[in-house]
């Protein structure tokens, strides 16, 4: 491959996938992830799963010998496996806090591994540089963004059981799992079995509807856990009460209505604030404690800033 191809293949993986990466975080407008942690989870996707996907599918072609029972059922199997082990560790820590950071968390792991498989195809292009770019066209829209649906829907299920009943913590391991091979079964059959893309695009057409639906209602909900906690503060005289429309709103862009000095810190401090409040009205033990003392905290500082300027 020559020096051209190989920059234009790079540059075709990395830069719709990373385009992809920034909408998931700035979407998620009320409690945006540390890019840190998005960052970790990405290439989590992008080495870690697909390193192992490639060790045990050696293993797996060298017992299953028929290429479409590879492509359709297993490569979804495996897969799906592997870029769920690291959303597990992100759903365990403290800071995770919804179905919004599991379609955020899950959507950057299934990014990451999407960006490498690109990668990949379009190495195996050679120096034919309009099937490459018609490659990078055809994958930057459908195969890259079905793993950051199917890993997306697996985080947002265990996001969504965090909170709730242990019944439903145990019940959203599996479903989440199988909802992700499920839309990839989906996927490599139609492409793979049935050799049509048509159906194939179809198909992803509708799982990227319902995800970003379900973006959209998950933020709706913060919207509204954001106004009933803060509703709380304000009547305890912590915030002013006519702050909260804007808060749980995107009028908290305009400037304005607070004092631009802390603006910005001012909404992270009553928007964390709202979250930790509802984490800890449903948790107990070290974790409740542990929340407990961060409700502590960000009532401490919103009280510092609004001291600053005059409300």
């Amino acid at each position: 491959m020559s020096d051209t191809a190989f920059l234009v293949s790079a540059f075709g993986a990395v830069i719709p996938m990373g385009f992809y990466l920034i909408l998931l975080w700035r979407y998620d407008r009320f409690n945006r992830e540390p890019v840190s942690a998005l960052l970790r989870n990405y290439f989590w996707g992008a080495l870690g799963a697909v390193f192992l996907t490639v060790s045990l599918f050696s293993t797996v072609r060298k017992m299953v010998p028929d290429p479409i029972m590879q492509d359709v059922f297993f490569a979804p199997v495996v897969e799906e496996f592997m870029k769920g082990i690291f959303l597990l560790w992100t759903v365990s820590n403290r800071e995770f806090d919804n179905l919004t950071d599991g379609l955020v968390y899950g959507g950057a792991i299934g990014l990451g591994f999407g960006m490498t498989e690109n990668f990949y195809y379009f190495l195996s292009t050679g120096n034919d540089m309009h099937f490459l770019v018609k490659l990078i066209a055809v994958r930057a829209f459908s195969p890259g963004l079905l793993h950051c649906i199917t890993t997306g829907f697996f985080g947002a299920v265990l996001g969504y059981a965090k909170f709730h009943s242990k019944k439903s913590k145990l019940i959203a391991l599996p479903a989440g799992y199988i909802l992700a091979v499920f839309i990839h079964l989906g996927w490599n059959y139609f492409v793979a079995a049935v050799n049509s893309i048509s159906s194939a695009i179809l198909f992803i057409t509708v799982w990227i509807i319902l995800f970003i639906l379900t973006f959209r209602f998950s933020i709706k909900i913060e919207s509204e856990m954001i106004r009933d906690e803060l509703q709380e503060e304000a009547d305890d005289g912590i915030l002013p009460i006519e702050h909260i429309p804007i808060l749980r709103s995107s009028d908290s862009d305009l400037r304005g209505w607070v004092d631009e000095k802390i603006r910005k810190e001012y909404i992270r401090a009553a928007t964390t604030l709202a979250f930790r409040k509802m984490q800890l009205k449903n948790s107990d033990g070290v974790n409740g404690e542990y929340y407990e003392r961060e409700v502590l905290i960000y009532r401490t500082r919103i009280r510092k800033l609004l001291q600053k300027v005059e409300i």
